[in-house]
């Protein structure tokens, strides 16, 4: 579709629209949007169904808290990660969208989706795995991520979830959401790269093409008589849920209460005038 004339349209096409028109800062700020969704494509819990609601504390993401830091520390070791790394390359912006999508839903669980049967994935290759933490014995579930390499799923810890109720399992733990965030985090970062060189790819065959500007000029005018046509259409085309009907009752009923409706003493004819009557969806005319 074409860039529209709402101020909230931060799509794909108006920020090669935008791109190619010289207004760089508009397209920049679109496709910010887009990198922000992609980015949640990284979090679990967006990919698998799970609300998250911040101000509830049996509702929250452990992983969003755990990775909303403004630390530099925090994020070193990302920089190693993605050292001498390439982006991502993918021929579509919706391949993008797949592709971390569908890495954070199979590799990883969110708080309330631990073991459930829906999801076929994450699979745990050792279950109740012993380890000592400060003194404290704590038990894990053990997966594999995409390079075959183990990592914490899960500490079993009995917890209580509003979406979920009680579990057995928890995600809210250091080593759990250190090993996700050092899988999830590159794969964001890599994913982002790829999108924003495949922006500048088209972005410079719209600029090329002497018929972009054009058609999207002339779809935006073709959304403004559009609506303009429909505004007409809605003031002057005559309600379709309407059918004309015969009354089933004597005028001598239409002052009475609800109960004497459509039962006629005996002796009366049914009056032979119609009436506009709503239409039920069924029947000769009701346009269905």
């Amino acid at each position: 579709s074409s860039p529209a004339r709402s101020k909230s349209n931060y799509t794909w096409q108006r920020a090669l629209y935008e791109y190619a028109k010289g207004n760089k800062r508009i397209a920049f700020e679109s496709l910010g949007h887009i990198l922000h969704l992609i980015q949640d494509m990284s979090m679990p819990s967006h990919t698998r169904e799970n609300i998250s609601l911040p101000f509830l504390g049996g509702a929250v993401d452990p992983y969003d808290v755990y990775t909303n830091r403004s630390d530099p520390a925090f994020y070193s070791f990302l920089e190693k990660k993605i050292e001498n790394k390439r982006p991502l390359s993918k021929r579509t912006l919706n391949d993008y969208f797949d592709y971390l999508a569908l890495y954070s839903n199979k590799y990883f669980y969110s708080a309330d989706t631990i073991a459930a049967t829906r999801y076929s994935h994450p699979k745990v290759v050792f279950p109740d795995v012993s380890e000592i933490d400060g003194g404290l014995r704590k038990v894990y579930l053990l997966g594999r991520d995409e390079k075959g390499q183990l990592f914490h799923l899960a500490r079993k810890k009995l917890s209580w979830r509003v979406q979920s109720g009680f579990n057995n399992y928890t995600i809210a733990d250091e080593k759990v959401l250190q090993d996700y965030w050092e899988r999830l985090a590159p794969q964001a970062v890599l994913t982002s790269a790829g999108v924003i060189n495949l922006f500048f790819q088209k972005a410079a065959e719209a600029k090329n093409n002497p018929d972009f500007i054009a058609s999207n000029e002339r779809s935006k005018l073709d959304i403004l008589l559009g609506d303009v046509g429909s505004l007409f259409r809605k003031i002057f085309k005559r309600n379709p849920n309407y059918v004309l009907v015969k009354n089933d009752y004597p005028p001598s009923t239409l002052g009475s209460n609800s109960s004497s409706l459509g039962s006629s003493s005996e002796g009366t004819s049914p009056s032979a005038n119609p009436s506009v009557s709503p239409s039920t969806g069924s029947g000769r005319g009701s346009g269905q």
